[in-house]
């Protein structure tokens, strides 16, 4: 069988090229000589980072690892993947992404307990994969506790043999480890994980996963302060001014209207577009000066994909302060740099976080726009038990049969069907089930298609880049951000995954203290 997409028709033709020629098969190939090299730490962490890189990068809107993840193949490939997954287990640098690649291609952690190198410590990982993947920052890929704990337990006791006690004399210390841990990075004098909500902890995480990723997010925030300084001296002159009795027509509060235009996607997207280009940005300049709505001479000149662009910007403005800010940022080539700087750089950090997950949101809109489909889900949210098995066939296929033949009719079981082949459309309904939140606003478009911009809207605010935007307006927190993504990126990941550990602990020890009540394990 040859390497498919699920969803072929919605895939870039050079991407299904590149997997039906397996052209990632020498690419797998000379991946796994690479790591079976005997060369010093610091060689094999230089090629662990390349190779965290490589299987990261953003691509035609996606990424090598999800590719590999999420793609149909031969026995052949699934052999190499299932080496890859070994190899990258043995660097630091790519435990996670072993843990990613695995949670993607199997439900179950047997298969990952045998691609552990003998010299590893195997239920250390194992622990760090199960809590991993309860608490991973990519939401499309999170396991829910009732997929985890039944599978992490019934590995310990009828794979390796351990009774309960064993299990929580083995992974007793997990529960206290680092309780009470503080992290001291710059102002931060208190446990900053403390004062986060969920999502901003998973931003966190996103934004320390690897030297690039904490380096693209430093750089980003370094940027935007600088453009912050500017827009406040320009406060500062308008306050003087002010003080010595000028009356000035603009509004003042420049750094408020900075971190605004920061967080408007589309504008920022277009101002970007306008400052790569020289004679874009001349134009814009002239059009400020001469006012919005006078055409400067010359631009007429111009191609007009040129005019386009700076007329376009100024259709997207909708405030008077907007303006304001960007003619004094354009008036002076050094403040043009800082504005540039600041636009590139959080455009890039956009792009990163926005490549690391799913467009899920899209992809839901698409499902509850589908009549049928919307059935199927009328009938999986009906009550807690259809919720429950459908909850379960979204983790794992091979239920698929059990929800199936609950629904009525064939043209039904054909559209479960076809959601089934198409993990986007799996990732994104997990999504939209992962909180009682969720549910009842999903529920509630299912019911009524006017609601089904509430549960768009909703689902668009925990995205990572719109989290990323939204804390602009918390000094403290981005400053926590900027320090976590300094030098001591490495030491705020190991909190986190210390932190992950810790509440997967709890979790497992509740659950085997109500199966010591029932007086057995299941598997």
């Amino acid at each position: 069988m040859d390497i498919r997409p699920y969803d072929a028709a919605n895939e870039d033709s050079s991407l299904e090229e590149f997997f039906r020629l397996k052209l990632y098969s020498p690419l797998l190939s000379h991946i796994i000589k690479v790591y079976d090299l005997d060369t010093s730490s610091t060689y094999q962490t230089a090629v662990a980072e390349d190779v965290a890189s490589l299987l990261t990068t953003n691509r035609n809107d996606g990424n090598m690892i999800s590719w590999l993840g999420m793609y149909k193949c031969d026995i052949h490939t699934k052999h190499e993947i299932e080496v890859l997954i070994g190899k990258l287990l043995t660097q630091p640098v790519t435990l996670n992404l072993a843990f990613r690649l695995h949670a993607m291609r199997s439900n179950h952690i047997l298969d990952l307990s045998v691609r552990i190198h003998d010299d590893l410590d195997r239920y250390d990982i194992l622990f760090g994969y199960a809590a991993f993947v309860r608490f991973n920052f990519i939401e499309h890929e999170i396991k829910r506790s009732e997929v985890v704990l039944p599978d992490f337990i019934g590995f310990m006791s009828n794979g390796i043999n351990l009774d309960v006690k064993k299990i929580e004399r083995l992974f007793s210390d997990e529960r206290w480890t680092h309780k009470d841990e503080f992290i001291r990075l710059g102002l931060v004098d208190t446990n900053i994980f403390n004062n986060l909500d969920k999502d901003e902890v998973r931003l966190f995480k996103a934004a320390v996963q690897s030297r690039y990723q904490a380096k693209l997010v430093k750089e980003a925030l370094e940027a935007i302060s600088n453009g912050v300084s500017l827009a406040r001296d320009y406060n500062m002159e308008a306050l003087e001014a002010i003080s010595n009795g000028v009356s000035l027509a603009r509004d003042f509060n420049m750094e408020v209207t900075f971190k605004a235009m920061l967080i408007d996607e589309e504008l920022v997207r277009q101002l970007q577009a306008v400052l790569k280009d020289e004679r874009a940005m001349q134009s814009l300049q002239a059009m400020l000066k001469d006012g919005p709505l006078l055409l400067p001479k010359g631009v007429v000149e111009m191609k007009e994909e040129k005019v386009d662009d700076a007329t376009k910007l100024i259709s997207l403005i909708k405030k008077e302060d907007t303006l304001q800010l960007l003619e004094m940022f354009m008036a002076d080539n050094e403040h043009v740099k800082i504005l540039k700087d600041a636009v590139v750089r959080f455009t890039a950090v956009d792009d990163m976080l926005s490549s690391t997950e799913l467009d899920t949101v899209t992809i839901l809109q698409a499902i509850l726009d589908d009549p049928i489909k919307v059935q199927i889900l009328e009938n999986a949210l009906k009550d807690e038990t259809h919720l429950s098995l459908f909850k379960k066939v979204l983790e794992d296929k091979e239920k698929i049969h059990k929800f199936r033949v609950e629904l009525p009719d064939k043209t039904q079981q054909d559209a479960l069907d076809q959601v089934f082949e198409d993990m986007n459309q799996v990732f994104s309904l997990r999504v939209a089930l992962i909180d009682d939140g969720r549910l009842e606003l999903l529920r509630a478009a299912v019911n009524d298609n006017e609601k089904v911009m509430d549960v768009v809207d909703f689902l668009k605010k925990k995205k990572l880049v719109n989290i990323f935007r939204s804390l602009l307006d918390s000094k403290k927190k981005i400053n926590w951000l900027g320090a976590a993504t300094s030098t001591h990126y490495k030491q705020v990941q190991h909190a986190l995954q210390r932190r992950d550990r810790r509440m997967f602990a709890m979790e497992l020890f509740n659950h085997l203290e109500s199966l010591e009540k029932t007086k057995g394990i299941e598997p």
